[in-house]
Protein backbone atom coordinates (compact mmCIF):
# COMPACT_ATOMS: atom_id res chain seq x y z
CA UNK A 1 0.00 0.00 0.00
CA UNK A 2 2.98 2.27 1.04
CA UNK A 3 4.71 1.53 -2.45
CA UNK A 4 1.32 2.59 -4.30
CA UNK A 5 0.73 5.69 -2.60
CA UNK A 6 4.51 6.51 -3.16
CA UNK A 7 4.19 5.75 -6.91
CA UNK A 8 1.31 8.35 -7.44
CA UNK A 9 3.23 10.54 -5.13
CA UNK A 10 5.97 10.53 -7.77
CA UNK A 11 2.83 10.48 -10.99
CA UNK A 12 1.43 13.64 -9.74
CA UNK A 13 5.31 15.34 -8.98
CA UNK A 14 5.83 14.72 -12.59
CA UNK A 15 2.62 15.46 -14.17
CA UNK A 16 2.91 19.27 -12.39
CA UNK A 17 6.28 19.52 -13.82
CA UNK A 18 5.44 18.38 -17.53
CA UNK A 19 2.59 20.84 -16.78
CA UNK A 20 4.97 24.34 -15.93
CA UNK A 21 6.80 23.52 -18.83
CA UNK A 22 4.00 23.43 -20.72
CA UNK A 23 3.13 26.83 -19.18
CA UNK A 24 6.22 28.23 -20.39
CA UNK A 25 6.94 27.03 -23.50
CA UNK A 26 3.10 29.02 -24.41
CA UNK A 27 4.67 32.19 -22.73
CA UNK A 28 7.37 31.86 -25.18
CA UNK A 29 5.67 31.39 -27.45
CA UNK A 30 3.40 34.36 -27.22
CA UNK A 31 6.61 36.43 -27.06
CA UNK A 32 8.19 34.93 -30.37
CA UNK A 33 4.93 35.64 -32.00
CA UNK A 34 4.57 39.50 -30.76
CA UNK A 35 8.30 39.87 -32.27
CA UNK A 36 7.24 38.14 -35.80
CA UNK A 37 5.08 41.08 -36.23
CA UNK A 38 7.43 43.73 -36.31
CA UNK A 39 9.94 41.83 -38.47
CA UNK A 40 9.23 41.29 -42.37
CA UNK A 41 7.83 38.34 -43.70
CA UNK A 42 11.02 35.53 -43.98
CA UNK A 43 11.22 33.02 -46.10
CA UNK A 44 11.78 29.12 -45.85
CA UNK A 45 13.45 27.09 -47.82
CA UNK A 46 10.10 26.12 -49.45
CA UNK A 47 9.39 29.90 -50.43
CA UNK A 48 11.31 31.25 -52.79
CA UNK A 49 9.41 34.58 -53.35
CA UNK A 50 11.13 37.17 -51.28
CA UNK A 51 8.26 39.54 -51.02
CA UNK A 52 8.95 43.65 -51.28
CA UNK A 53 6.47 45.21 -49.64
CA UNK A 54 7.13 48.58 -50.50
CA UNK A 55 4.81 50.40 -52.86
CA UNK A 56 6.22 52.11 -55.84
CA UNK A 57 4.48 55.49 -56.25
CA UNK A 58 3.71 57.08 -59.40
CA UNK A 59 2.81 60.81 -59.23
CA UNK A 60 1.25 63.21 -62.09
CA UNK A 61 5.35 63.94 -62.67
CA UNK A 62 6.02 61.28 -63.68
CA UNK A 63 2.98 60.34 -66.33
CA UNK A 64 2.36 61.03 -70.27
CA UNK A 65 -1.23 61.94 -72.35
CA UNK A 66 -2.10 60.48 -74.80
CA UNK A 67 -3.57 62.14 -77.13
CA UNK A 68 -2.42 65.37 -76.70
CA UNK A 69 -6.19 66.71 -75.28
CA UNK A 70 -8.61 67.12 -72.89
CA UNK A 71 -6.14 66.22 -69.53
CA UNK A 72 -4.52 68.30 -67.50
CA UNK A 73 -2.08 68.23 -64.79
CA UNK A 74 -2.83 70.74 -61.89
CA UNK A 75 0.48 73.25 -61.19
CA UNK A 76 1.57 72.98 -57.54
CA UNK A 77 4.18 74.86 -57.90
CA UNK A 78 7.18 76.09 -60.32
CA UNK A 79 10.33 75.35 -57.86
CA UNK A 80 9.80 71.53 -56.30
CA UNK A 81 9.61 69.54 -59.06
CA UNK A 82 12.37 68.01 -61.15
CA UNK A 83 14.37 68.98 -64.58
CA UNK A 84 11.98 66.19 -66.86
CA UNK A 85 8.84 68.90 -65.71
CA UNK A 86 11.01 72.09 -65.96
CA UNK A 87 11.26 72.06 -62.17
CA UNK A 88 7.69 72.51 -61.80
CA UNK A 89 5.47 70.12 -59.56
CA UNK A 90 2.27 68.67 -60.15
CA UNK A 91 0.22 67.46 -57.58
CA UNK A 92 -3.18 65.54 -59.53
CA UNK A 93 -4.59 65.15 -62.87
CA UNK A 94 -8.06 65.94 -63.76
CA UNK A 95 -10.34 67.19 -67.11
CA UNK A 96 -10.34 63.29 -67.14
CA UNK A 97 -14.04 63.13 -69.28
CA UNK A 98 -13.27 61.92 -72.46
CA UNK A 99 -13.04 57.78 -73.16
CA UNK A 100 -10.23 58.05 -75.84
CA UNK A 101 -7.67 60.03 -73.03
CA UNK A 102 -5.09 57.46 -71.94
CA UNK A 103 -2.59 58.13 -68.65
CA UNK A 104 0.75 56.77 -69.04
CA UNK A 105 3.91 55.48 -67.35
CA UNK A 106 6.42 53.08 -68.22
CA UNK A 107 8.41 50.74 -65.56
CA UNK A 108 11.06 48.87 -65.60
CA UNK A 109 10.61 45.38 -63.88
CA UNK A 110 13.51 43.96 -62.31
CA UNK A 111 11.91 40.71 -60.92
CA UNK A 112 9.59 38.25 -62.35
CA UNK A 113 6.10 38.06 -59.94
CA UNK A 114 2.72 39.10 -59.59
CA UNK A 115 2.20 43.17 -59.98
CA UNK A 116 -0.74 44.81 -58.59
CA UNK A 117 -1.76 48.20 -59.30
CA UNK A 118 -4.03 50.72 -57.19
CA UNK A 119 -5.15 54.03 -58.42
CA UNK A 120 -5.61 56.65 -55.07
CA UNK A 121 -8.26 58.73 -56.72
CA UNK A 122 -10.84 61.49 -55.42
CA UNK A 123 -13.99 60.59 -57.06
CA UNK A 124 -17.06 63.05 -57.77
CA UNK A 125 -20.47 61.16 -56.12
CA UNK A 126 -22.26 61.05 -59.61
CA UNK A 127 -19.09 59.12 -61.21
CA UNK A 128 -19.64 56.42 -59.00
CA UNK A 129 -19.54 53.18 -60.20
CA UNK A 130 -17.52 54.76 -63.45
CA UNK A 131 -15.56 51.39 -64.79
CA UNK A 132 -11.66 52.14 -65.26
CA UNK A 133 -9.38 49.84 -67.96
CA UNK A 134 -5.74 49.54 -66.41
CA UNK A 135 -3.78 48.13 -68.91
CA UNK A 136 -0.03 46.45 -68.59
CA UNK A 137 1.24 46.92 -72.20
CA UNK A 138 -1.90 44.92 -74.13
CA UNK A 139 -3.44 43.44 -71.31
CA UNK A 140 -6.13 45.20 -69.93
CA UNK A 141 -8.14 44.23 -66.73
CA UNK A 142 -11.17 46.56 -65.31
CA UNK A 143 -12.19 47.98 -61.98
CA UNK A 144 -14.88 49.99 -60.62
CA UNK A 145 -14.37 53.66 -59.07
CA UNK A 146 -15.62 54.43 -55.60
CA UNK A 147 -16.92 57.49 -54.85
CA UNK A 148 -14.76 59.69 -52.15
CA UNK A 149 -17.12 62.12 -51.52
CA UNK A 150 -15.30 65.00 -52.97
CA UNK A 151 -12.84 66.05 -55.31
CA UNK A 152 -10.79 67.24 -52.47
CA UNK A 153 -11.32 63.69 -50.80
CA UNK A 154 -8.56 60.51 -52.01
CA UNK A 155 -9.26 57.37 -51.47
CA UNK A 156 -7.01 54.17 -52.78
CA UNK A 157 -9.30 52.46 -55.30
CA UNK A 158 -9.62 48.80 -55.66
CA UNK A 159 -6.40 47.04 -57.48
CA UNK A 160 -5.98 45.01 -60.05
CA UNK A 161 -3.16 42.42 -60.55
CA UNK A 162 -1.08 41.10 -63.41
CA UNK A 163 0.51 37.50 -62.73
CA UNK A 164 3.67 36.30 -64.11
CA UNK A 165 4.60 40.02 -64.85
CA UNK A 166 8.51 39.18 -66.83
CA UNK A 167 11.56 41.52 -66.65
CA UNK A 168 12.15 44.57 -68.80
CA UNK A 169 10.29 47.35 -70.03
CA UNK A 170 6.12 47.52 -69.70
CA UNK A 171 3.92 49.81 -69.94
CA UNK A 172 1.04 51.30 -67.77
CA UNK A 173 -2.09 53.23 -69.37
CA UNK A 174 -5.26 54.16 -67.59
CA UNK A 175 -8.30 54.88 -69.73
CA UNK A 176 -11.68 55.22 -68.93
CA UNK A 177 -13.93 52.05 -69.35
CA UNK A 178 -17.25 54.24 -68.92
CA UNK A 179 -18.71 56.77 -66.86
CA UNK A 180 -22.16 56.99 -64.73
CA UNK A 181 -22.20 60.68 -65.51
CA UNK A 182 -21.10 61.34 -69.20
CA UNK A 183 -19.29 64.40 -70.54
CA UNK A 184 -18.08 65.34 -66.73
CA UNK A 185 -14.87 65.13 -65.22
CA UNK A 186 -14.30 61.44 -63.68
CA UNK A 187 -12.17 63.15 -60.82
CA UNK A 188 -8.56 63.56 -59.69
CA UNK A 189 -5.95 60.59 -60.08
CA UNK A 190 -3.27 61.97 -57.26
CA UNK A 191 -1.05 58.87 -57.02
CA UNK A 192 -0.57 55.04 -59.18
CA UNK A 193 0.59 52.44 -56.64
CA UNK A 194 2.65 49.67 -57.44
CA UNK A 195 2.96 46.96 -55.20
CA UNK A 196 3.59 42.87 -55.06
CA UNK A 197 6.63 40.76 -56.32
CA UNK A 198 7.29 42.02 -59.36
CA UNK A 199 7.47 45.33 -57.73
CA UNK A 200 10.66 44.21 -55.84
CA UNK A 201 13.34 47.01 -57.25
CA UNK A 202 11.59 48.29 -60.30
CA UNK A 203 12.18 51.36 -61.24
CA UNK A 204 9.74 54.68 -63.16
CA UNK A 205 11.21 55.42 -66.58
CA UNK A 206 12.09 58.51 -66.79
CA UNK A 207 11.68 61.05 -69.45
CA UNK A 208 11.18 64.92 -70.14
CA UNK A 209 6.96 65.72 -69.83
CA UNK A 210 7.79 66.67 -73.77
CA UNK A 211 10.81 65.66 -75.78
CA UNK A 212 13.87 68.13 -75.93
CA UNK A 213 13.86 69.24 -79.61
CA UNK A 214 16.15 67.77 -82.02
CA UNK A 215 18.55 70.30 -84.52
CA UNK A 216 20.90 69.71 -87.31
CA UNK A 217 22.49 71.74 -89.81
CA UNK A 218 22.56 70.87 -93.69
CA UNK A 219 25.57 70.96 -96.09
CA UNK A 220 26.76 70.10 -99.48
CA UNK A 221 29.95 68.93 -100.88
CA UNK A 222 31.41 71.65 -101.89
CA UNK A 223 31.89 73.91 -98.69
CA UNK A 224 32.62 77.17 -100.59
CA UNK A 225 29.53 77.44 -102.98
CA UNK A 226 27.81 80.51 -102.67
CA UNK A 227 24.07 79.45 -101.93
CA UNK A 228 21.28 81.59 -103.13
CA UNK A 229 18.45 78.97 -102.90
CA UNK A 230 17.43 76.03 -100.67
CA UNK A 231 14.60 73.14 -101.34
CA UNK A 232 13.75 71.07 -98.69
CA UNK A 233 11.38 67.97 -99.23
CA UNK A 234 9.67 66.81 -95.30
CA UNK A 235 8.29 63.92 -95.13
CA UNK A 236 6.42 63.05 -91.73
CA UNK A 237 6.93 59.80 -90.28
CA UNK A 238 4.93 59.94 -87.23
CA UNK A 239 1.45 60.60 -88.04
CA UNK A 240 -0.06 60.35 -85.12
CA UNK A 241 1.66 62.96 -82.93
CA UNK A 242 1.21 66.70 -83.30
CA UNK A 243 4.58 68.14 -83.86
CA UNK A 244 6.45 70.76 -85.85
CA UNK A 245 9.50 70.35 -88.51
CA UNK A 246 10.36 73.99 -89.79
CA UNK A 247 14.10 74.66 -91.79
CA UNK A 248 15.96 76.76 -90.11
CA UNK A 249 17.60 80.14 -91.58
CA UNK A 250 19.73 82.51 -90.75
CA UNK A 251 15.87 85.04 -90.59
CA UNK A 252 14.39 82.46 -88.16
CA UNK A 253 12.81 79.44 -89.79
CA UNK A 254 9.73 78.39 -92.45
CA UNK A 255 7.36 75.10 -92.36
CA UNK A 256 4.83 73.45 -90.97
CA UNK A 257 3.36 71.84 -87.97
CA UNK A 258 1.63 67.99 -88.51
CA UNK A 259 -1.45 67.77 -87.28
CA UNK A 260 -2.29 64.05 -85.78
CA UNK A 261 -6.29 64.85 -86.01
CA UNK A 262 -6.78 65.85 -89.36
CA UNK A 263 -3.91 64.43 -90.22
CA UNK A 264 -2.62 67.07 -92.49
CA UNK A 265 -0.09 70.23 -92.45
CA UNK A 266 -1.39 72.32 -89.68
CA UNK A 267 0.13 76.08 -91.37
CA UNK A 268 2.90 77.44 -92.59
CA UNK A 269 5.29 79.57 -90.93
CA UNK A 270 7.73 82.76 -92.29
CA UNK A 271 8.55 84.41 -89.31
CA UNK A 272 11.42 86.93 -89.42
CA UNK A 273 12.75 88.17 -85.67
CA UNK A 274 13.19 91.59 -85.23
CA UNK A 275 14.63 91.45 -81.50
CA UNK A 276 13.84 89.46 -78.59
CA UNK A 277 11.64 89.39 -75.80
CA UNK A 278 14.06 91.03 -72.98
CA UNK A 279 16.04 92.84 -75.41
CA UNK A 280 16.04 96.48 -76.40
CA UNK A 281 14.08 98.19 -78.68
CA UNK A 282 15.96 98.89 -81.98
CA UNK A 283 15.60 101.90 -83.94
CA UNK A 284 12.62 101.08 -86.70
CA UNK A 285 15.51 101.19 -89.28
CA UNK A 286 16.42 97.95 -87.93
CA UNK A 287 13.03 96.18 -87.91
CA UNK A 288 12.78 92.95 -89.69
CA UNK A 289 9.47 93.73 -92.31
CA UNK A 290 7.93 91.83 -95.03
CA UNK A 291 7.58 93.09 -98.45
CA UNK A 292 5.41 90.78 -100.31
CA UNK A 293 3.13 87.91 -99.27
CA UNK A 294 1.16 85.23 -101.99
CA UNK A 295 -2.24 85.47 -102.94
CA UNK A 296 -4.83 85.62 -99.92
CA UNK A 297 -2.33 86.80 -97.30
CA UNK A 298 -1.53 89.75 -95.24
CA UNK A 299 1.06 91.07 -93.54
CA UNK A 300 1.37 89.84 -89.82
CA UNK A 301 3.15 90.27 -86.66
CA UNK A 302 3.85 88.32 -83.49
CA UNK A 303 5.16 89.27 -80.06
CA UNK A 304 5.42 86.65 -77.83
CA UNK A 305 8.68 85.27 -77.41
CA UNK A 306 9.75 87.98 -79.18
CA UNK A 307 9.07 90.35 -82.12
CA UNK A 308 8.75 89.87 -85.81
CA UNK A 309 6.83 89.65 -88.64
CA UNK A 310 5.08 86.80 -90.56
CA UNK A 311 2.23 86.87 -93.10
CA UNK A 312 -1.15 85.36 -91.94
CA UNK A 313 -4.04 84.04 -93.53
CA UNK A 314 -4.83 80.36 -94.83
CA UNK A 315 -2.53 78.31 -95.36
CA UNK A 316 -1.94 76.14 -98.84
CA UNK A 317 -2.71 72.51 -96.86
CA UNK A 318 -5.92 72.79 -95.53
CA UNK A 319 -7.67 69.73 -97.17
CA UNK A 320 -4.51 68.57 -98.31
CA UNK A 321 -4.79 64.84 -97.96
CA UNK A 322 -0.02 64.84 -98.03
CA UNK A 323 2.37 63.98 -95.94
CA UNK A 324 5.04 65.45 -97.62
CA UNK A 325 6.29 69.22 -98.01
CA UNK A 326 8.14 70.93 -100.25
CA UNK A 327 9.40 74.37 -99.34
CA UNK A 328 12.61 76.61 -100.82
CA UNK A 329 13.97 79.62 -99.45
CA UNK A 330 15.96 82.25 -101.16
CA UNK A 331 18.12 84.74 -100.35
CA UNK A 332 20.14 88.00 -101.48
CA UNK A 333 22.75 89.21 -99.37
CA UNK A 334 23.01 93.20 -98.36
CA UNK A 335 25.38 95.45 -96.56
CA UNK A 336 22.02 96.69 -94.74
CA UNK A 337 19.27 93.79 -95.44
CA UNK A 338 19.37 90.58 -96.20
CA UNK A 339 16.28 89.59 -98.24
CA UNK A 340 14.74 85.84 -98.09
CA UNK A 341 11.87 84.51 -100.05
CA UNK A 342 9.90 81.49 -98.68
CA UNK A 343 8.32 79.70 -101.53
CA UNK A 344 6.14 75.92 -101.58
CA UNK A 345 5.40 73.25 -104.22
CA UNK A 346 1.48 73.37 -104.50
CA UNK A 347 0.20 70.15 -103.21
CA UNK A 348 -2.91 70.88 -105.74
CA UNK A 349 -1.21 71.79 -108.80
CA UNK A 350 2.59 70.78 -108.25
CA UNK A 351 3.87 74.41 -109.26
CA UNK A 352 6.01 76.52 -107.08
CA UNK A 353 3.80 79.64 -105.41
CA UNK A 354 5.11 82.74 -103.14
CA UNK A 355 4.19 82.30 -99.07
CA UNK A 356 6.22 85.44 -98.30
CA UNK A 357 9.16 87.64 -99.16
CA UNK A 358 11.34 90.07 -96.33
CA UNK A 359 14.06 91.59 -95.18
CA UNK A 360 16.28 90.93 -91.99
CA UNK A 361 18.52 93.78 -90.81
CA UNK A 362 22.21 92.70 -91.39
CA UNK A 363 23.79 93.63 -88.10
CA UNK A 364 27.24 92.88 -89.21
CA UNK A 365 27.12 94.36 -93.13
CA UNK A 366 28.80 91.57 -94.02
CA UNK A 367 27.60 89.28 -96.92
CA UNK A 368 26.93 85.80 -96.33
CA UNK A 369 25.13 83.41 -98.28
CA UNK A 370 22.29 80.91 -97.47
CA UNK A 371 22.59 78.27 -94.79
CA UNK A 372 20.06 76.26 -93.83
CA UNK A 373 19.44 73.41 -90.83
CA UNK A 374 16.18 72.14 -89.26
CA UNK A 375 14.22 70.81 -86.11
CA UNK A 376 11.64 69.06 -84.74
CA UNK A 377 10.06 70.15 -81.88
CA UNK A 378 7.09 69.74 -79.85
CA UNK A 379 5.53 72.83 -78.56
CA UNK A 380 3.68 73.34 -75.03
CA UNK A 381 3.26 73.65 -71.53
CA UNK A 382 3.70 70.43 -68.97
CA UNK A 383 0.34 70.86 -67.77
CA UNK A 384 -1.13 69.62 -70.78
CA UNK A 385 1.37 68.52 -73.66
CA UNK A 386 2.81 65.50 -71.98
CA UNK A 387 3.75 63.53 -75.16
CA UNK A 388 7.36 62.79 -74.46
CA UNK A 389 6.72 59.49 -74.51
CA UNK A 390 5.71 59.46 -78.19
CA UNK A 391 8.20 59.35 -80.88
CA UNK A 392 8.24 62.53 -83.32
CA UNK A 393 10.13 61.54 -86.75
CA UNK A 394 10.99 63.54 -89.83
CA UNK A 395 12.54 62.30 -93.19
CA UNK A 396 14.56 64.67 -95.13
CA UNK A 397 15.99 65.38 -98.57
CA UNK A 398 17.24 68.65 -100.23
CA UNK A 399 19.18 70.59 -103.15
CA UNK A 400 20.97 73.52 -102.88
CA UNK A 401 21.55 76.44 -105.74
CA UNK A 402 24.50 78.20 -106.40
CA UNK A 403 24.61 82.01 -107.46
CA UNK A 404 25.95 80.55 -111.05
CA UNK A 405 22.75 78.32 -111.05
CA UNK A 406 24.49 75.08 -110.32
CA UNK A 407 21.97 72.95 -108.33
CA UNK A 408 23.79 70.43 -105.36
CA UNK A 409 22.13 67.68 -103.95
CA UNK A 410 22.43 68.29 -100.06
CA UNK A 411 25.14 65.28 -98.72
CA UNK A 412 25.33 65.99 -94.89
CA UNK A 413 23.48 66.10 -92.13
CA UNK A 414 25.56 67.54 -89.02
CA UNK A 415 23.54 67.15 -85.59
CA UNK A 416 24.38 69.85 -83.69
CA UNK A 417 22.02 69.07 -80.41
CA UNK A 418 23.99 68.74 -77.27
CA UNK A 419 23.74 65.33 -74.93
CA UNK A 420 20.44 65.20 -72.89
CA UNK A 421 19.35 62.76 -70.71
CA UNK A 422 15.94 63.86 -70.35
CA UNK A 423 14.92 62.62 -73.86
CA UNK A 424 15.61 60.37 -76.68
CA UNK A 425 17.04 61.81 -80.20
CA UNK A 426 18.42 60.15 -82.72
CA UNK A 427 19.52 60.94 -86.54
CA UNK A 428 20.52 58.59 -88.94
CA UNK A 429 20.28 57.71 -93.37
CA UNK A 430 17.19 55.57 -94.69
CA UNK A 431 16.46 54.78 -97.87
CA UNK A 432 19.09 57.58 -98.99
CA UNK A 433 16.87 60.18 -97.53
CA UNK A 434 17.78 62.06 -93.81
CA UNK A 435 15.84 60.89 -90.69
CA UNK A 436 15.81 63.07 -87.41
CA UNK A 437 13.87 61.91 -84.05
CA UNK A 438 13.04 63.13 -80.55
CA UNK A 439 10.89 61.42 -77.91
CA UNK A 440 9.72 57.69 -76.88
CA UNK A 441 11.31 55.15 -74.92
CA UNK A 442 14.55 54.61 -76.40
CA UNK A 443 17.79 55.08 -74.80
CA UNK A 444 18.33 58.75 -73.61
CA UNK A 445 22.37 60.39 -73.68
CA UNK A 446 22.60 59.77 -77.56
CA UNK A 447 25.36 61.91 -78.61
CA UNK A 448 25.15 64.06 -81.79
CA UNK A 449 25.89 62.83 -85.27
CA UNK A 450 27.29 63.84 -88.76
CA UNK A 451 25.98 61.54 -91.73
CA UNK A 452 26.13 61.55 -95.04
CA UNK A 453 24.54 60.08 -97.66
CA UNK A 454 26.41 57.35 -99.97
CA UNK A 455 24.24 58.22 -103.28
CA UNK A 456 22.21 61.11 -103.37
CA UNK A 457 18.92 61.37 -105.41
CA UNK A 458 19.05 63.06 -108.93
CA UNK A 459 17.68 66.55 -109.21
CA UNK A 460 13.94 66.37 -109.31
CA UNK A 461 11.86 67.56 -111.98
CA UNK A 462 10.09 70.64 -110.03
CA UNK A 463 13.99 72.27 -110.15
CA UNK A 464 14.08 71.79 -113.66
CA UNK A 465 13.18 73.81 -116.69
CA UNK A 466 10.18 76.74 -116.21
CA UNK A 467 9.85 75.89 -112.62
CA UNK A 468 12.84 77.37 -111.56
CA UNK A 469 11.28 80.85 -113.10
CA UNK A 470 8.64 80.18 -110.30
CA UNK A 471 11.65 80.69 -107.58
CA UNK A 472 12.03 84.38 -108.43
CA UNK A 473 7.93 85.30 -109.34
CA UNK A 474 6.75 88.22 -107.28
CA UNK A 475 2.73 89.42 -107.24
CA UNK A 476 4.02 92.04 -109.26
CA UNK A 477 7.40 93.62 -110.89
CA UNK A 478 8.08 97.28 -110.71
CA UNK A 479 11.54 99.38 -110.66
CA UNK A 480 11.51 103.11 -109.12
CA UNK A 481 12.90 105.93 -111.26
CA UNK A 482 14.36 108.65 -110.63
CA UNK A 483 12.22 111.47 -108.72
CA UNK A 484 11.40 114.44 -110.80
CA UNK A 485 10.08 118.22 -111.17
CA UNK A 486 10.93 118.47 -107.05
CA UNK A 487 10.09 122.04 -105.74
CA UNK A 488 9.49 123.68 -102.43
CA UNK A 489 6.38 121.79 -102.23
CA UNK A 490 6.17 119.21 -104.75
CA UNK A 491 7.62 116.30 -106.21
CA UNK A 492 6.97 113.51 -109.36
CA UNK A 493 7.15 110.29 -108.82
CA UNK A 494 8.29 108.04 -111.55
CA UNK A 495 8.08 103.92 -111.32
CA UNK A 496 7.28 101.38 -114.34
CA UNK A 497 5.71 98.17 -113.67
CA UNK A 498 6.59 95.31 -115.94
CA UNK A 499 3.77 93.00 -114.34
CA UNK A 500 0.86 94.53 -112.27
CA UNK A 501 -1.15 91.27 -112.19
CA UNK A 502 -4.74 90.98 -112.15
CA UNK A 503 -7.42 93.39 -110.17
CA UNK A 504 -4.31 95.64 -109.11
CA UNK A 505 -5.01 98.90 -106.88
CA UNK A 506 -1.90 100.88 -105.81
CA UNK A 507 -0.98 103.11 -102.67
CA UNK A 508 1.67 105.39 -102.38
CA UNK A 509 2.65 105.78 -98.69
CA UNK A 510 4.74 108.71 -97.83
CA UNK A 511 6.31 111.07 -95.04
CA UNK A 512 9.48 112.59 -93.16
CA UNK A 513 10.23 109.31 -91.64
CA UNK A 514 10.97 106.01 -92.26
CA UNK A 515 8.11 103.79 -91.78
CA UNK A 516 9.58 100.40 -93.82
CA UNK A 517 6.46 98.32 -95.33
CA UNK A 518 4.36 98.95 -91.53
CA UNK A 519 1.52 101.10 -92.78
CA UNK A 520 0.47 102.32 -89.33
CA UNK A 521 3.90 103.77 -89.60
CA UNK A 522 3.74 106.30 -92.52
CA UNK A 523 2.24 109.95 -91.80
CA UNK A 524 0.67 109.81 -95.29
CA UNK A 525 -0.51 107.79 -97.74
CA UNK A 526 -3.42 108.02 -100.62
CA UNK A 527 -4.80 105.60 -103.19
CA UNK A 528 -2.97 106.31 -106.88
CA UNK A 529 -3.51 104.46 -110.37
CA UNK A 530 -1.41 102.44 -111.70
CA UNK A 531 -0.91 100.49 -115.50
CA UNK A 532 1.57 98.07 -117.09
CA UNK A 533 4.55 100.64 -118.46
CA UNK A 534 5.74 103.82 -117.28
CA UNK A 535 3.48 106.21 -113.97
CA UNK A 536 4.29 109.12 -112.63
CA UNK A 537 2.30 110.20 -109.56
CA UNK A 538 2.83 114.03 -108.10
CA UNK A 539 2.78 114.27 -104.50
CA UNK A 540 1.78 117.88 -103.52
CA UNK A 541 1.51 120.24 -100.38
CA UNK A 542 4.97 118.79 -99.25
CA UNK A 543 6.93 121.82 -97.06
CA UNK A 544 10.18 122.62 -98.00
CA UNK A 545 13.73 121.75 -97.09
CA UNK A 546 12.74 118.33 -96.07
CA UNK A 547 13.89 114.89 -96.73
CA UNK A 548 11.15 112.61 -97.79
CA UNK A 549 10.72 109.16 -97.74
CA UNK A 550 7.77 106.80 -99.49
CA UNK A 551 7.44 103.69 -100.66
CA UNK A 552 4.42 102.40 -103.11
CA UNK A 553 2.38 98.97 -102.22
CA UNK A 554 0.47 96.84 -105.02
CA UNK A 555 -2.51 94.83 -104.09
CA UNK A 556 -3.62 92.38 -107.12
CA UNK A 557 -5.12 88.90 -106.92
CA UNK A 558 -1.64 87.26 -106.86
CA UNK A 559 -0.78 89.14 -103.50
CA UNK A 560 0.60 92.13 -102.49
CA UNK A 561 4.67 93.94 -102.86
CA UNK A 562 5.93 96.59 -101.62
CA UNK A 563 8.82 98.52 -102.56
CA UNK A 564 11.06 97.14 -102.22
CA UNK A 565 13.72 99.96 -100.58
CA UNK A 566 12.47 102.97 -99.18
CA UNK A 567 13.21 105.61 -101.66
CA UNK A 568 13.99 109.11 -100.89
CA UNK A 569 14.15 113.00 -102.28
CA UNK A 570 14.37 116.01 -100.40
CA UNK A 571 12.09 119.63 -101.28
CA UNK A 572 13.93 122.84 -102.14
Amino acid sequence: MKKEKKLVKIYLMLLFHFMFLSCSADQESVVVSNNTEELPPQSTDNDNQDIDLTTLVFTPNESFFSPVGTLKANLRDKTTGNEYNKNEYYDYIYEWKALTDTIIFGIDIKTVGDLTIKPEMAIQASQDGSELLVYLDNEGKVTSLTATGSEDTYQIQDEVVFQNVTTGFHIIKLQLKSLANTGQDVGRLKNLHISGIAAKNSENVMRRYRAKAVHCKWEIADADAQIEISVHELTIASKNVDFYQPITTPFGYTGSTWDKDTQTFGGYNFSLWSYGANDPIPPIYQESHLVAVGPGLEFGSYGHEGTGVKPRGPHPYIGQDTNTQIIAVRMEPGETYNTFWSYYLSPIDGHWKLYGCGKKYNKSGQLKYLTTGAFVEVPGGAHKVRSGHQVCETHYRGWQRDVSGNWHPITTMRGTSNVTDLSARDWDVLDNKFSMQMGGWKETGTPKETLTLNSADPIPNYLQGEYIKELFKMPADFEHEKTTDITSSSAKINFSISNLGTNATAHIFWGNEEGLTKEVKWQNNMEIPVSDGANTITLENLSAAIEYMYRIRITNDQGILWSLETQRFTTL
